[in-house]
């Protein structure tokens, strides 16, 4: 009897202590530790689909390249994301949030030089935002575990940060080279009915002038 009494209150202290363990780790988690899982994943995600845009519309094999390797690397740095609010109890949502999405479809809806120039001014603003998140992170969050996903991010996000730094400059000249080859096409295309004008000016002076010597005859 007493052997099945302590076996009773073994199992009753080890569930006890089960759940106040689990309620510690989720106890862990503030505020600022929630709003981090849930805004990290919803930049992943919209640096996922930026990528693929690139990787898409982009004729710069550069621009390209880079849409790959964002692709890749917040592909990466999601699953660490989402194991962890998985393990916190944080519901993650499915997309990137609605500003995210309706700057993805603005700069999604331009193509050629203005599609590069708008997409790399895009990911900076992005890439800043995501590194000021972090840093808020680390100063203001409480679970350990959590902050570890800011820590590890912050380089990856730096190094994206110091590889579109560089894309702009090279966009830029694209731009810039593109330019005068748009303005010649334009000053192409006005010139054919000026000259399209003067011919039929000479034709019909011609012919006038014709009539006239036939009559004169």
């Amino acid at each position: 009897m007493l052997a099945r009494i302590g076996a009773a209150l073994a199992v009753a202290v080890l569930t006890m202590w089960s759940t106040a363990a689990a309620a510690g780790t989720r106890a862990d988690l503030n505020e600022q530790d929630r709003t981090y899982l849930v805004r990290a994943h919803q930049s992943n995600l919209a640096e996922i689909a930026a990528g693929k845009a690139a990787s898409q519309k982009s004729n710069a094999a550069e621009l390209r390249d880079m849409g790959a390797k964002l692709i890749d690397d917040h592909t990466k740095l999601d699953e660490d994301v989402k194991r962890v609010a998985q393990r916190a109890g944080v519901a993650l949502p499915a997309t990137p949030s609605q500003e995210q999405q309706r700057q993805l479809q603005e700069v999604s809806g331009k193509s050629g030089v203005e599609f590069e120039r708008a997409w790399v001014t895009s990911q900076l603003a992005g890439h800043r935002q995501t590194l000021a998140e972090g840093g808020r992170e680390l100063e203001q969050g409480s679970a350990a575990e959590v902050k570890r996903l800011a820590r590890d991010a912050e380089p990856v996000v730096q190094h994206h940060l110091d590889m579109l730094l560089d894309l702009k400059t090279k966009v830029r000249a694209m731009a810039g080279a593109a330019e005068p080859r748009a303005a010649a096409r334009d000053a192409g295309a006005g010139a054919w009915p000026v000259a399209i004008g003067v011919g039929i000016l000479l034709v019909a002076g011609t012919a006038l002038a014709w009539c006239r010597g036939r009559a004169a005859r």
